[in-house]
């Protein structure tokens, strides 16, 4: 009998916090990414399996003035193996992306790569650079399987190739 009386609860908590995701997931498609982290590490309390909360996570790692691209990168890649396993990429129906979830993850990462390269590239040696940068290239190869029009990922492309060049390492 408890169990019936506290459903109702329960449910309307849970719209409330898709509300609160939904709202998240705009204000990040908006530019506004670090500031939703916690909405996001609330929704994947309750939904583990969503892959539009690993998204939005990673994306607030991604894009904190103090990026932590290992975290970001390690979300993105949950979320492309959610796919993999066959869960249905839950995007709030108000707020759908432009392009493939696929890309964009592929993309994702492929940028929190780049990131950490250009945040470090001081203190990164070349031995070190060089297998980063080629990681992250087959990403962004791997996202234009999904969207082979995408300019971000084409210019991507070229500036990781411009990496590799110079060191003959272009036959990712």
């Amino acid at each position: 009998m408890l169990a019936v009386l506290l459903l109702p609860a329960c449910s309307g908590q849970d719209d409330q916090l898709r509300r609160r995701f939904e709202a998240a997931w705009a204000a990040c498609l908006g530019g506004e990414c670090a500031a939703q982290e916690k909405i996001a590490r609330e929704w994947l309390c309750r939904h583990p399996s969503s892959v539009a909360g690993h998204y939005l996570l990673g994306k607030s790692y991604l894009h904190r003035p103090d990026a932590n691209t290992t975290i970001a990168k390690g979300e993105f890649e949950t979320a492309l193996m959610l796919l993999d396993e066959g869960i249905q990429p839950d995007l709030p129906e108000n707020a759908p992306l432009s392009e493939d979830i696929r890309a964009v993850l592929h993309r994702d990462t492929a940028l929190a790569l780049m990131r950490a390269l250009y945040d470090g590239a001081a203190l990164v040696p070349d031995a070190v650079a060089l297998p980063v940068a080629e990681l992250a290239l087959r990403h962004v190869r791997a996202g234009l399987k999904y969207n082979p029009q995408s300019a971000y990922l084409r210019e991507m492309e070229t500036a990781l190739m411009d990496i590799l060049m110079p060191s003959g390492r272009v036959g990712v």
